[in-house]
């Protein structure tokens, strides 16, 4: 199956007639399937990276470059390093065989079940941390 890299390093398929049998189309699909999976995992580790910069730039105290929000921002801030990288090295002839995309999938997957943790975990105490500010402010 043949792919164009498009705005945003997302993977945009190429329709490739060879013939009419039901087999070709069902590979097709499950490619586009896949082509829309991979572009989904992409963006939520984009999205998630939105949010630890987020956290990392409203935090008062300096935080320990060894803490798990700090390794998580650091991993995050390369993302798009690492991406152009992997792209470059398994889809750069722009033909991705699927177990090449079901491997990419794989690995955007696991960066971001790896990552989300330490941001959601981050997240919460800052709520917290919220809230208990609004609660002595107006006791006082």
């Amino acid at each position: 199956m043949r792919v164009v890299l498009g705005p945003g390093r997302t993977l945009h398929p190429l329709k490739v007639r060879v013939g009419n049998t039901a087999e070709l189309e069902l590979r097709l699909r499950a490619f586009l399937g896949q082509c829309d999976r991979y572009n989904r995992c992409a963006g939520q580790v984009r999205k998630l990276r939105e949010r630890c910069t987020i956290l990392i730039a409203n935090e008062t105290e300096s935080l320990d470059t060894r803490s798990p929000l700090m390794q998580s921002f650091q991993k995050l801030q390369n993302f798009e390093i690492d991406l152009k990288w992997r792209q470059e090295r398994y889809m750069g002839s722009n033909v991705i065989g699927p177990s090449v995309l079901t491997a990419e999938i794989t690995h955007l997957e696991s960066l971001l079940q790896d990552l989300e943790s330490p941001v959601a975990e981050a997240e919460e105490l800052q709520k917290l941390y919220e809230a208990d500010t609004l609660d002595r402010a107006l006791d006082a």
